[in-house]
């Protein structure tokens, strides 16, 4: 998305400004200004810090959304307001976020306009997306606020919805702002990079004793902010984002790019065994499998991923050893009698409250008041995507999630036809609809141990395949132009040519 442009008149030069843009302009270099100046005055280095940032985020997010966009998704997993306390102090994500927000509305309302007074613009304004995923989407959105009505603890079931609601609007972001393959590819390149640099930092972390935690009678590794603090959920998204660093090694033509998404895929399967998370090394196993299973060349990746898994088994310390072999005596783990009692405990809620469950983020608060023993109560939560959905808003919900999910695949496996129709199997986009389909399977087995129903990265996956679905319509389209116009140009030129040779 371009900038807000000056309006042109039919000669070609520029008109003039409209008068309430120029008050809006002057408006807010006045109060800039003073801001500034209270902050010098106050001798408040955090508010001049937090002002300037505000006035950045504003000129970038107005400038260019979809380089907001990137931003922002820095902000959603870097968190550079836990490092850095003037930033927290304004809550960055949520003002960022609001902004882009706002310049979306501002740019599709500006385009629209023009295009309604036949001004030459340089496109269609583009649609948020009526697609069957999103509206699964919002039925489950829906479903959620839903709970709210009959929720054991209201309070924070709507603060959970309204977090939910967050989610789906960046979702409908992603498909509105990210058009090209180009564009999808530099959103994928910073996702990988940003989880390479949490691997990093846990894998750093552990060796050093700088970033871990004691659980389950050993040392895990862990993530530099509060949103990856706990090992299984730097595993999960460290598992998730595998696929796409292996696909990246395969498809980019730059030596350079490839070694170095290598590079964060050795990384990240470190950060996985020095988490010592099971579901994480499940959710592993099933993308190394899944990734064998969709290779070209299935005997040699079989042989080198068993090469690999065999290193790496060898060469890991021996309590992470001890902990995956524990997956087969879970009776004898506390950690995984906890995670039975809490699913024993989601089933009652679903039983108790089939159609809305307790409603949404109300597991641990229900757990604690009415599923557990009075003398030793449980504030576990339900370590489980699917007793998590059913426990919280019922069979409405789990009807919609499955849809969505559903849809997704449907999705995927209807943009990868289309580019195998056209022979474009070695394409960057065909590779990365694989990634996207082994980072929904990484997700959905480890949401079989995690409750990861707010888990960004399936929302990420979800737009992300609908803009691979859109290109390869596209190209499918033009493709089907370019055949038509062959097929018609053709007979014109034969009949040209047999009507000069009988002149002759």
């Amino acid at each position: 998305m371009q900038s807000l442009t000056p309006l042109a008149r039919s000669d070609g030069t520029l008109a003039d400004r409209p008068p309430l843009r120029s008050a809006l302009q002057i408006t807010l270099f006045v109060s800039v200004g003073l801001l500034l100046g209270i902050g010098l005055v106050l001798g408040s280095v955090p508010f001049v810090v937090a002002v300037l940032a505000g006035v950045t985020a504003i000129a970038i997010v107005l400038r260019s959304p979809y380089a907001g966009l990137l931003i922002y998704i820095a902000i959603e997993f870097v968190r550079p307001g836990e490092m850095f306390p003037a930033l927290g102090a304004i809550h960055i994500q949520a003002v960022f976020g609001l902004l882009l927000l706002g310049a979306l509305v501002l740019a599709w309302v500006s385009h629209a306009l023009r295009r309604r007074d036949s001004e030459a613009v340089d496109e269609a304004v583009p649609s948020f997306g009526v697609e069957g995923q999103s509206l699964a989407l919002i039925a489950l959105l829906g479903t959620m606020f839903a709970s709210v009505a009959t929720a054991h603890s209201r309070t924070w079931s709507l603060i959970s919805a309204v977090e939910f609601a967050r989610i789906v609007a960046f979702y409908f972001v992603i498909v509105y702002l990210v058009r090209t393959e180009r564009q999808a590819r530099l959103v994928i390149w910073l996702y990988v990079v940003i989880v390479g640099w949490h691997s990093a930092w846990a894998v750093y972390g552990y060796l050093t004793g700088s970033s871990v935690t004691f659980a389950q009678n050993m040392v895990r590794a862990t993530g530099p902010n509060v949103l990856f603090n706990n090992p299984n959920t730097v595993a999960a998204l460290v598992a998730s984002t595998v696929p796409f660093m292996a696909c990246l090694v395969a498809v980019e033509r730059k030596w350079g790019l490839r070694i170095f998404a290598a590079a964060l895929a050795v990384t990240g399967v470190w950060a996985v065994i020095f988490t010592a998370s099971r579901a994480g090394a499940v959710a592993l196993g099933t993308v190394v499998l899944y990734l064998v299973l969709h290779s070209r060349r299935r005997m040699l990746a079989l042989g080198l991923a068993a090469a690999v898994v065999a290193s790496v088994w060898l060469a890991m310390p021996q309590a992470n050893r001890e902990r995956i072999l524990s997956i087969g005596h879970y009776d004898q783990d506390d950690s995984a009698l906890g995670r039975l009692d809490a699913w024993a405990a989601g089933t009652r809620m679903f039983a108790d409250r089939p159609l809305l469950g307790v409603g949404i983020g109300g597991f641990r608060e229900a757990h604690w008041d009415l599923y557990s023993s009075p003398y030793s109560p449980s504030y576990l939560d339900s370590h489980s995507l699917f007793f998590q959905v059913l426990a919280e808003i019922g069979l409405l919900g789990l009807l919609a999630f499955i849809s969505f999910i559903a849809l997704v695949v449907r999705s995927q496996v209807r943009a990868r036809r289309a580019l195998r129709r056209l022979g474009a199997t070695g394409s960057h986009a065909y590779y990365m609809l694989v990634a996207l389909g082994g980072g929904l399977l990484s997700m959905l087995v480890g949401g079989i141990f995690g409750h990861n129903l707010f888990r960004f990265t399936y929302y990420l996956i979800a737009a992300l395949t609908l803009v691979y679905l859109r290109i390869a319509s596209s190209w499918q389209a033009d493709s089907s132009t370019e055949a038509v116009a062959v097929t018609v140009q053709t007979p014109a030129v034969n009949n040209a040519a047999e009507s000069a040779r009988q002149r002759r």
